[in-house]
């Protein structure tokens, strides 16, 4: 169970984050290594100005935690990551190069035996990103629109330095996908920063529209090729020794008349002996109208993770009655995931929901059985059981804003 406080600044061209947390255990045989550590305090300081010496642009992510977890290495963690960029950009495209240097110190308690209570680590960084927009007229069903074909390179380099004697408090490895394939860091935490020496090489088309400028169709495709082996890893992870990474491609569209589709496709050339495997697939189609009407069917497949369908709808009959289902199953256990079947019946000032759900909480074929009654006073607040975060995950495109 989370406690947490948070004070959050936002100015012109930085930020500022103040956040204590703390995690209460409410299952005493979990092993203390198990635990999330707490932040007793984080300080986050987030900074781009775009007003450098001779049109740079300066970034700063800075931080300050002591972690806190009984039985478990504890301590203080400082991180300073200062960059400086050129954007050098025009209507046909864009260059810009990046330099920069990661920094990390430790102040540690229960370390290791054997390893320093202090640890540091700096290590440089460049990177060129660079792209050319071409366009043509085009019609999409019917309608004038532009045709873009956006080409991209980005190289990244950044020295190997040596973390193993860091500990890893909140640090793991980004999922992968398109918008990844450009990022400085593999790890979604500074406890590593990860040595690179690759170039990513994707490609973009759009269907605008010409009138209102909305984007009607996006597709992309990309890959990474490095040049030597990453050797920066978490604890037990193998050092990557893949030439190339999986390649990724993403598809969003507008279908009209409030229909939208996704599909997205991570398919690795190293998998399965060298014949290539799907690591990850989504297949999406969603409709919303401005009288709350959603529907939702989505196919989702992480390869020896998960391959689930997910059927939802909350539907308004009339001005007071609507109706709330999903049926989310899977594939690869065969069994059911969720089941959501409800009512919601209100006026302007108040609305009450009723709600029967179904559900599996562990990796066991046994199910659990809820039933959740929630009351909504306008402008008051709700009581009962919290309705809206269910929908709210289970059910996409719903949002409790609605009746704002």
């Amino acid at each position: 169970m989370e406690r947490a406080g948070e004070l959050r600044y936002f100015g012109d061209t930085w930020d500022l984050l103040g956040r204590l947390q703390y995690y209460q255990t409410i299952d005493p045989t979990i092993p203390p290594r198990s635990l999330p550590y707490s932040r007793l305090p984080q300080l986050l300081v987030d900074l781009r100005d775009p007003h450098g010496i001779a049109d740079t642009t300066y970034h700063l992510d800075a931080e300050y935690v002591n972690f806190d977890r009984d039985n478990s290495v504890r301590g203080h963690r400082v991180t300073l990551f200062p960059r400086i960029s050129l954007p050098l950009r025009e209507t046909w495209g864009f260059l810009e190069p990046k330099v920069g240097a990661h920094y990390m110190a430790y102040s540690l308690s229960d370390q290791a035996q054997g390893l320093d209570d202090s640890p540091s680590s700096i290590t440089g960084l460049f990177s060129l990103d660079s792209g050319l927009f071409f366009d043509r007229s085009a019609s999409y069903f019917g309608n004038a629109a532009v045709q873009t074909l956006e080409p991209r390179f980005y190289y990244l380099y950044v020295p190997y330095t040596d973390q193993d004697d860091q500990p890893v408090f909140d640090t793991g490895i980004f999922d992968f996908n398109f918008d990844n394939l450009f990022r400085e860091n593999r790890f979604n935490g500074p406890d590593r920063f990860a040595d690179a020496n690759q170039a990513t090489l994707a490609l973009t088309s759009r269907f605008v529209a010409e009138e209102t400028g909305a984007e009607l169709l996006r597709t992309s495709i990309g890959q990474i090729f490095y040049f030597q082996d990453r050797e920066v890893t978490l604890p037990g992870e193998a050092t990557p020794t893949d030439s190339r990474s999986a390649l990724v491609a993403e598809l969003a569209a507008e279908l009209g008349a409030g229909w939208r589709g996704r599909a997205g496709l991570e398919w690795d050339p190293n998998g399965d002996d060298g014949g290539g495997n799907t690591e990850q697939a989504l297949a999406q189609i969603n409709y919303r109208d401005p009288d709350r009407r959603t529907f939702n069917a989505a196919y989702r497949l992480r390869d020896e993770v998960t391959e689930q369908t997910d059927l939802a709808v909350y539907w308004p009959v009339n001005d007071a009655f609507s109706i709330i289902g999903r049926h989310n199953y899977s594939l690869q256990e065969d069994r059911l995931l969720e089941a959501l079947v409800g009512v919601e019946y209100g006026r302007c000032c108040w609305r009450i929901r009723a709600l029967l759900r179904q559900y599996a909480n562990s990796t066991e074929d046994d199910t659990n059985l809820g039933f959740f009654v929630q009351l909504e006073l306008n402008g008051l607040g709700r009581l009962g059981n919290d309705i809206d975060e269910v929908l709210e995950r289970g059910i996409y495109g719903y949002r409790t804003n609605y009746y704002d």
